[in-house]
């Protein structure tokens, strides 16, 4: 199930929460094969926060048959 989809700032999610407090899927992405291959630039960023509706995420994942 896609979630989210953007190539250029959700690389590789690293992390990712449940707040039932504030309803929301919180996470983390980040460039990690930057630092792998040593290819990391600095003037760009290279982790990104995002937060997804908590019900709406439960919405699709209910969708799935």
């Amino acid at each position: 199930m896609i979630l989210a989809q953007n190539d250029k700032k959700l690389q590789a999610v690293s992390s990712l929460k449940g707040s039932y407090y504030w309803n929301k899927l919180i996470g983390l992405s980040d460039r990690f094969h930057r630092f792998v291959l040593g290819t990391v630039n600095q003037n760009e960023v290279n982790i990104h926060y995002f937060e997804m509706d908590l019900a709406e995420v439960q919405k699709k994942m209910d969708s799935i048959p």
